[in-house]
């Protein structure tokens, strides 16, 4: 039996059959992160879960096979070698978003995103990928909150118009110094608990639309028919990521709260309180494309549809769009007589 996108149950492959699963939503509980981070290796061990684990030894992602005998890497598209599976434990995801779009959306939904694309080879628009080049995988991610209190100095600008010695009107900044601090709420700060999808693609999946306030509990159930990959990231690890990524909002509240019509921020320190994080599970439909000797991947949000990824650039669309561009640069110069 696989878990079926559609009817929202386990659903067997021959004749159709189906069983029921809770579905129910949960609002997730998190952990504390001082708490946690006080706690030894043998300690997180402890609370994971055993799970058959198959390292890919061309690109070194690390997935966990439910109900499959046989496959290829998600990320990479090498065999993988069944017999190398090794037993581990590791920690277990505690929430899942479940797979809402079905597999054979997945030509579709790339066709209409590639399509998009002008600079794409149009031979690769033109049916080169079909729905069985996609392989339902779900990917871990750390989910971080936290309180960010920011002590700030800086200085702030105001615009003047000023007539100058020639009666001529200029705009001056006059500029003050300022200094302040800063309180922001951060919710649910997705980052990567793996480093199989390229860093851009992980984000662009991260930052897209999930529901991670109606999550499911984690089932093993949930997860038959697809891969899973391990996670690498250590949550430490992943909180320095999630702080990076905070550090636009903070600079962004920062220049609101000093005002003005310009800003400079001279000093900025941020403490993080009340930090809790938690891992879950999000499903995607990976796609790996080669082009010559050139990887390609591609990611759909298996809850949305939205997809992401990386797409081949035609070389000679480029020269001709840059050609068509120059011409018309010349005939609008020669219009004005300019050139």
């Amino acid at each position: 039996m696989e878990f079926s996108p559609k009817e929202q149950k386990l659903k067997c492959v021959y004749c159709g059959a189906t069983k029921e699963l809770d579905m129910t939503t949960v609002n997730p509980k998190e952990h504390d992160f001082n708490e946690w981070a006080k706690k030894t290796d043998e300690d997180l061990r402890q609370v994971g879960e055993e799970t058959q684990e198959v390292k890919c030894h061309q690109c070194g992602a690390t997935v966990v096979l439910s109900g499959q005998s046989s496959s290829k890497c998600p990320f990479c598209g090498t065999p993988l070698v069944m017999d190398q599976a090794q037993v581990k434990r590791s920690w277990k995801p505690e929430y899942i978003v479940p797979f809402k779009i079905e597999k054979s959306a997945c030509a579709e939904i790339f066709g209409k995103w590639i399509n998009g694309k002008f600079f794409c080879p149009s031979k690769f628009k033109n049916g080169a990928v079909v729905a069985d080049s996609f392989k339902g995988v779900f990917l871990p991610y750390w989910t971080y909150d936290a309180k960010a209190v920011t002590a700030y100095t800086g200085q702030k600008g105001r615009h003047e118009k000023k007539k100058d010695k020639d009666g001529e009107t200029e705009t001056v900044t006059e500029w003050r110094t300022v200094s302040g601090i800063v309180k922001q709420n951060f919710d649910d700060i997705l980052v990567p608990a793996s480093k199989g999808l390229p860093e851009s693609v992980a984000a662009e999946v991260g930052d897209s639309t999930w529901d991670l306030k109606n999550v499911v509990p984690y089932n093993p159930e949930l997860v038959v028919g697809f891969m899973t990959e391990v996670y690498t990231v250590d949550f430490k690890e992943g909180f320095e990521v999630a702080k990076h990524k905070m550090e636009d909002a903070i600079d962004e509240e920062v220049r609101k709260d000093i005002g003005g019509d310009e800003q400079r921020v001279t000093t900025k320190e941020t403490n993080y309180e009340d930090v809790t994080f938690k891992m879950l599970l999000l499903p995607i439909f990976l796609g790996v494309f080669m082009i010559g000797d050139k990887r390609y991947t591609f990611a759909i949000n298996a809850f949305t549809g939205e997809c992401h990824g990386e797409y081949p650039v035609d070389k000679m669309k480029v020269y001709a769009c840059i050609a068509i561009v120059s011409v018309l640069v010349i005939v609008l110069l020669k219009l004005f007589g300019i050139f």
